[in-house]
């Protein structure tokens, strides 16, 4: 007689640390599954933690005797810690119970957060002056920080995520002879340390290279990000302003529409149509400017329909657009980008010219740019149009 295995039976057989184990599969449900399963455990690494390897044999249909097919496909399932908790399952792990509740964990995001943190640790003062030096990475962590607090993470790639990138890659920051399940077991059995330990292989790896390390440049742009995204957030700095009017905030009011027409057969092969509206506009005068120039509209409408023949007409239209006020007066801020690089360049050079050193000069030439960039934007606003409308219509 075969076993039956449900989540219970499962977990029962992790803690006793059984090598193999098999069986029909009971669902969640209680149901009987469509699949019998040949589990096989095989011992990896033994430290703080003990981690073993779980793979699985899965073969069609419930059997009352083991079967007999040799040539099933064996597929790695996940890693087993101290006989208990699975962690990096696969897709047919989470599935063997009626897409389980079994709780996925996998530890490279964890593993990740660590090695970042110790990035962090690690970075020296020069590496920050390499990192100030050049302006592509301010401009990448301002471009960060622009999408975590504007777009609101959208197509914003976070330094984590290039970790586990890394990692997933096997050649973690120049490990070349290391893997990713190597990384990853390592860190199961023993997770004292672990981060310490992998940033020594890390450094002893990138000794040869005499420029600036992937893992110091990732440190360093979310440092920078974080100063930004500091920024973003306090409505008196200028990139704060700046967010203030990349919000688009419009405070639109209710408004009423109001329309009438009126329609006069003169003949048989004749109809007269006049008619007018007033739209009144949504935006008040303190948020009126060039994306929403709306104004309160008045028109005037006169059109005709011409019969010539029973299946044919003609429609003639014309239609002519004002404001209620002869012209409409608004304000609202802007940002000038002409304006900041004007101020920017002639900002640098004076501070240049004046002696100060060139990361503090582009720091205070773009704080004082960001100021000017920021204008009132007044306008007069007017509305004019003339409409005409030709159609005809065949009736078949």
């Amino acid at each position: 007689m075969a076993n039956n295995i449900n989540r219970e039976g499962f977990k029962r057989f992790l803690e006793l640390g059984a090598p193999s184990f098999e069986g029909n599969i009971i669902l969640d449900s209680g149901e009987l599954s469509e699949y019998y399963y040949r589990f096989m455990r095989i011992p990896l690494a033994y430290g703080e933690h003990k981690v073993d390897v779980l793979y699985g044999q899965r073969f069609y249909g419930t059997l009352e005797n083991k079967p007999v097919t040799f040539n099933q496909e064996i597929r790695f399932l996940c890693l087993v810690v101290d006989n208990a908790k699975t962690v990096n399952e696969t897709l047919d792990f989470k599935t063997i119970f009626c897409r389980s509740s079994f709780t996925s964990d996998s530890v490279i995001e964890e593993m990740a957060q660590k090695l970042f943190d110790m990035f962090r640790e690690n970075v020296t003062e020069e590496d920050k002056k390499k990192i100030l030096k050049g302006g592509y990475y301010d401009q990448t962590a301002r471009q960060n920080a622009f999408c975590r607090i504007i777009k609101g993470y959208k197509n914003y790639r976070s330094p984590i995520d290039s970790i586990v990138d890394e990692i997933g890659k096997g050649s973690c920051f120049g490990l070349t002879s290391t893997n990713a399940d190597e990384l990853v077991v390592d860190y199961l059995a023993n997770p004292t340390g672990w981060a310490e330990r992998t940033m020594e292989r890390i450094k002893k790896a990138s000794l040869e290279y005499s420029g600036l390390q992937f893992w110091i440049t990732l440190a360093m742009t979310e440092e920078l990000t974080e100063e930004y995204v500091k920024k973003y957030s306090n409505p008196d700095t200028p990139e704060g302003k700046f967010k203030s009017l990349t919000d688009s905030i419009k405070n639109y009011k209710n408004t009423v529409a109001t329309r009438i027409g009126v329609q006069y057969h003169a003949c048989k092969f004749v109809t007269a149509r006049l008619g007018m509206y007033v739209d009144e506009s949504p935006v008040r005068s303190d948020f009126l400017n060039p994306e929403t120039p709306s104004m309160t509209k008045v028109s005037y409408t006169a059109g005709v329909t011409i019969n010539p023949c029973k299946n044919v007409s003609i429609d003639l239209a014309y239609g002519y657009i004002t404001s209620a006020d002869p012209e409409r007066t608004g304000s609202c801020d802007y940002y000038n980008s002409l304006t900041y690089k004007a101020v920017y360049a002639q900002t640098y050079g004076q501070l240049i010219a004046g002696g100060m050193a060139p990361e503090q000069a582009k720091i205070q030439a773009h704080t004082t740019a960001n100021d000017k960039a920021i204008q009132p934007f007044s306008g007069n606003y007017s509305l004019s149009a003339h409409t005409f409308a030709i159609g005809v219509n065949l009736k078949f």
